[in-house]
């Protein structure tokens, strides 16, 4: 027997594997096993030497001990061999988890790169604050605006109207209009609203940068544009941003873009923005909607012949949005401590003398109540 040799060896292999019931319970029995073989060697052991010599070691005895040793030293080699297989299965599953981790952590850092390469600019702090000014029914009312939204190729609304009279207003519940789309694939909006008080924002890169952005982030793995997004010393123009665009975008789903105050850019950067726009139709299923102020000689020719399948919509002077507005910025007066009054009828006075007044202004019943 070399009991002496393989009982230390599995006291080890106990502490190897703690968390193997099986095979502590393996390793348990034989080691009952071992005791029980001590306990009949040393009662032979206390028999004295004539006794000892009359019975001798029995051969069964010793056979039976050996071959339940034996079975159970079979059965942990086999219990050692799954719990190594377990514990390596278990390394590898961890070795994977890690890799997932880490690439995945490589791919939104590879993705943040491009994303912030195309552009940092936060657009939804003009968005936001234009659509808390109020709501706008205007565009749900007209046939142009519905066949633009229902369309499926590339094309552009132009909603056009004097200073004042709500476009913003209106294009900021178009976004809204849109976002919530009950159709089965919920299309992509993007938007952008230039500011006149915002340099940074009537920048023909800026605006084409933001674009890309909101475009590009819909793709889960922008590695193939990442070699081309190395940060150097050098601005990057639109075009680049434009080039990178058409490269890394290559869905066929429907997408919205919404601009609004395109007038408010300078004819140079307005014509790098209508060229980018032009060429974004052409490569990828985009449709626009911009607004745009009527003045003489402002360009707006250039922008319907080059954008596709253009349609104008002209903005009334009585826009019926504007009792709603009028309402609604009355409402929020009190709360912002902008207009107290004594005497709550006063309210109505006040709502039907803008209306008379404000020849359908938003921007003039907006001045009046910040006074």
């Amino acid at each position: 027997m070399d009991v002496g040799r393989s009982a230390p060896r599995y006291q080890e292999t106990a502490l190897l594997y703690p968390r193997s019931t099986k095979l502590q319970s393996y390793l348990t029995e034989y080691f009952i096993v071992v005791v029980g073989l001590c306990r009949y060697l040393f009662k032979f052991g206390q028999k004295s030497t004539v006794k000892q010599f009359a019975s001798s070691l029995s051969d069964a005895h010793l056979k039976t001990f050996q071959t339940h040793l034996d079975k159970r030293a079979t059965l942990i080699k086999k219990q050692m061999d799954v719990s190594e297989a377990q514990e390596s299965s278990g390394s590898r599953a961890l070795t994977r988890d890690i890799f997932t981790y880490t690439s995945h952590q490589q791919r939104h850092a590879t993705k943040m790169r491009v994303l912030d390469f195309c552009s940092t600019y936060d657009r939804e702090i003009a968005w936001k604050q234009i659509r808390k000014a109020g709501n706008a029914s205007f565009h749900m009312q007209q046939a142009e605006y519905r066949e633009w939204r229902d369309g499926s190729d590339p094309s552009t609304l132009l909603y056009t109207g004097k200073l004042g009279l709500g476009k913003s207003v209106l294009l900021a519940n178009i976004v809204d209009d849109i976002s919530l789309s009950t159709e089965k694939e919920r299309p992509l909006v993007v938007y952008f609203f230039c500011r006149h008080d915002v340099p940074e924002s009537l920048q023909a890169r800026t605006i084409v940068g933001s674009l890309a952005r909101q475009l590009l982030r819909a793709i889960p793995d922008l590695a193939v544009l990442a070699k081309s997004c190395e940060y150097t010393h050098t601005t990057v123009d639109a075009e680049k941003v434009l080039e990178l665009l058409v490269q890394g975008y290559s869905s066929d789903a429907k997408t919205y873009f919404v601009l609004d105050g395109l007038d408010e850019c300078d004819n140079e950067e307005r014509e790098t923005l209508v060229q980018a726009l032009q060429k974004i139709q052409e490569n990828i299923k985009v449709l626009i909607c911009a607004s745009f102020r009527e003045e003489p000689n402002n360009g707006l020719q250039s922008i319907t012949k080059q954008l596709l399948a253009t349609r104008l919509v002209s903005l009334p002077d009585d826009n019926p949005d504007i009792e709603a507005f009028i309402e609604a910025d009355l409402e929020r007066c009190p709360r912002q401590e902008r207009l107290t009054i004594g005497d709550p009828t006063l309210v109505l006075d006040i709502q039907d003398a803008l209306s008379k007044r404000s020849q359908g202004m938003f921007l003039w019943v907006a001045l009046c109540s910040a006074c």
